[in-house]
């Protein structure tokens, strides 16, 4: 991610400077204009996390399918594990603001956790200040690579926030289908502990033990609440329903 995300801001910059001509426009006019020209491709991008993304979630599926008891209830493994690979697929499309239909990327407006949205807005400030200052083509290269967005500090909390997520659908995943099986448990928000958990976090955590179908005071079905979260959820409560005529 880190590579990739620098290779990005080293086309954000190329495109920037390719456009900065002389033209009668004030700084803010050019630089809302250059900003609003970038077009830039990011197809490139699920097939890269899709390969990062789906070793987590068939690891956490399995260490999930055994915590739950699945493998003692006979249940198959197969079901939880063909789940997460097409959650592996789907998420990595959702990254970039797409998804897949019949094997095409298309556009999915209801996407979220977009990485391929950068702040504009701070983009435009940055290029609108170069202008007005006069920076040199090397300067505004350099200011606009090292942004947030394109930082080596971004890239690491994309990285940890997506494996993460990886992590927890694996496990949500598992405990559905062992569900289905005929396990019954229960989920409980688990925080850090410490003065980093936000509030929506902690009023998860507070809500106690809840049906595994619920969702959370702050709407979420399962951690992560928020990019950087550091929460954890598990199955609670385990015991086998009992089926009549087996």
């Amino acid at each position: 991610m880190r590579t990739y995300l620098s290779t990005k801001g080293k086309q954000v910059s190329d495109a920037i400077l390719a456009g900065l001509s002389k033209t009668d426009e004030d700084a803010d006019a050019r630089a809302a204009r250059l900003v609003a020209q970038l077009d830039l491709d990011w197809t490139d991008l699920p097939a890269l996390m899709r390969a990062a993304l789906e070793p987590f979630i068939l690891e956490s599926v399995g260490e999930s399918w055994d915590q739950v008891g699945a493998a003692q209830a006979a249940l198959s493994v197969s079901i939880p594990n063909d789940r997460a690979v097409d959650w592996a697929l789907d998420r990595s499309a959702e990254m970039v603001g797409m998804k897949y239909v019949d094997g095409d990327l298309v556009q999915n407006p209801n996407a979220i956790w977009r990485i391929d949205e950068y702040e504009r807005e701070t983009l435009r400030e940055t290029v609108s200040l170069a202008i007005e200052e006069g920076w040199s083509n090397d300067r505004l290269a350099s200011a606009i690579q090292a942004d947030n967005e394109f930082s080596d500090a971004r890239a690491e909390m994309i990285a940890r926030t997506e494996t993460a997520q990886a992590d927890m659908q694996g496990n949500a995943i598992a405990y559905k289908a062992a569900q289905e099986g005929g396990i019954q448990l229960l989920k409980r928000w688990i925080t850090a502990g410490d003065d980093l958990v936000s509030i929506e976090c902690q009023e998860n955590a507070d809500a106690g033990d809840i049906e595994l179908g619920e969702t959370f005071p702050s709407g979420a079905d399962w951690p992560p609440e928020h990019p950087n979260c550091r929460c954890d959820c598990a199955p609670i409560s385990l015991t086998f329903n009992d089926t009549e005529g087996d």
